[in-house]
């Protein structure tokens, strides 16, 4: 198990914090690892070792093939030669790892983001049945929660309820709350990973000043270039905490320079390779990000603000049906 600070909390969280107000390890495609048999991989542990390494949320791509959810790269036809000698990985697998890791640490909450080309929402949620996830999603959207008009609640509340898997996907038609109402992105791939660039929006409609949303932070090249054991040197540069916490540290500095009011801290940090990386890589460039955390909150709870105040129609567990707001560029 990864450490934790005198709070408990895996690379400096704190439970007295908002969800919002806490910095989380994030595994860049994580079902594509080596131990699941990708030749072309980008994480080396499958899920439930990264989750024990301190990982806190997982970028996952996710296919439909007749009634079931597989995690695939670029397609199935693509995914055969990434993973040459066994099959795709149903996505209620890889599920099923998750909540063996909630229910061995009861104290700790997961985030999922899901790239998906799955437009049925009844074969996704299959999925969580089959995972045996559907009792422990915290809905962001459902009435109860809201978080669109309440804000997030804090770490601990989440625990208290047992409300412990968070979800957002790309796609408005697979009954997952939709990211684009609730998050912001830098831009992803080896502009993600350039100092000339890396500040640049993914979305144009959501720049990273865009207020009251939750801010991933893509670091990852758009290769993986440890598809060969010789260049996982590469990795550890691009991964090394000062780089990462420079990036940080660049992006949120343009955001306070274009926006006074816009302190642009991530929420996540997005990596590939999550066990590479110079002086301490991602877990402690995250660990420095929840130091940012601390000072800017006071290391208390703070007043809670809406994400955005557009009314959405949804339903538990529900897309969001409403146009998600379009954002003026600052």
């Amino acid at each position: 198990m990864a450490g934790k600070d005198s709070k408990g909390g895996v690379f400096g969280l704190d439970y007295s914090r908002r969800y919002d107000q806490n910095c989380y390890l994030c595994a860049h495609n994580a079902y594509a690892a080596r131990s699941y048999g990708w030749c072309y991989y980008q994480q080396t542990s499958g899920v439930f070792k990264q989750l024990q390494a301190g990982v806190r949320a997982l970028m996952l791509d996710v296919w439909i093939k007749g009634e079931e959810v597989f995690l695939c790269h670029e397609g199935f036809k693509k995914t055969q030669i990434m993973k040459p000698f066994s099959q795709p990985t149903k996505l209620s697998s890889l599920f099923l790892e998750v909540r063996q890791f909630l229910d061995s640490n009861p104290r700790e909450v997961v985030t999922c983001f899901f790239e998906s080309y799955v437009n049925n929402r009844d074969v996704m949620h299959r999925a969580f049945k089959e995972g045996n996830v559907e009792d422990i999603i915290f809905w962001q959207d459902s009435e109860e929660n809201d978080v669109c008009s309440k804000g997030w609640p804090t770490l601990q509340d989440m625990v208290d309820k047992n409300k412990r898997l968070v979800l957002f996907s790309d796609n408005r038609d697979d009954g997952i709350p939709y990211e684009w109402r609730y998050c912001t992105q830098n831009v992803y791939g080896s502009a993600g990973t350039s100092s000339t660039t890396w500040m640049d929006a993914r979305s144009k409609n959501y720049p990273l000043t865009c207020p009251n949303t939750l801010f991933v932070l893509n670091h990852f090249p758009s290769v993986a270039v440890n598809v060969f054991e010789m260049l996982t040197r590469v990795m550890a540069k691009i991964n090394s905490k000062d780089k990462i916490i420079n990036h940080a540290r660049a992006c949120r500095e343009a955001c306070k320079a274009a926006n006074a009011q816009c302190d642009r801290i991530p929420n996540f940090v997005a990596i590939d390779l999550i066990d590479r990386g110079k002086t301490g890589g991602g877990p402690a460039a995250v660990e420095e990000i929840n130091r940012w955390w601390a000072e800017a909150t006071g290391g208390d709870k703070v007043e809670q603000q809406s994400v955005n105040t557009e009314p959405a129609v949804v339903t538990e567990g529900g897309a969001d049906t409403s146009e998600a707001p379009a954002v003026a560029q600052s």
